[in-house]
């Protein structure tokens, strides 16, 4: 999702689990229980040019927040934070 974003391609993504939070509420979203919501979401990004346009800009700014650099930093901090703790006996 992030790489498809980050090639300027207007995504739609499910409504559900990690992936609006991921996408930082900047895609189409769809029911994933319901084919009709998700071949409507589909025709809707596909016919829409301006929803289309909307979309991957947004998902283009989105995915600029993923860095390696951002990802070394965090994982950085959760070992220093974890290495902080009392050893577990």
């Amino acid at each position: 999702m992030v790489e498809a974003m980050a090639c300027g391609v207007p995504t739609i993504v499910s409504n559900t689990s990690c992936l609006p939070e991921i996408s930082g509420n900047a895609l189409a979203y769809f029911d994933p229980l319901s084919i009709e919501a998700m071949a409507a979401c589909m025709q809707k990004v596909l016919c829409d040019s301006d929803l289309r346009l909307r979309v991957r800009e947004k998902g283009i700014d989105r995915a600029h927040e993923f860095t390696w650099q951002r990802c070394a930093r965090q994982t950085l901090d959760v070992l220093l934070k974890a290495g902080q703790r009392p050893q577990l006996k």
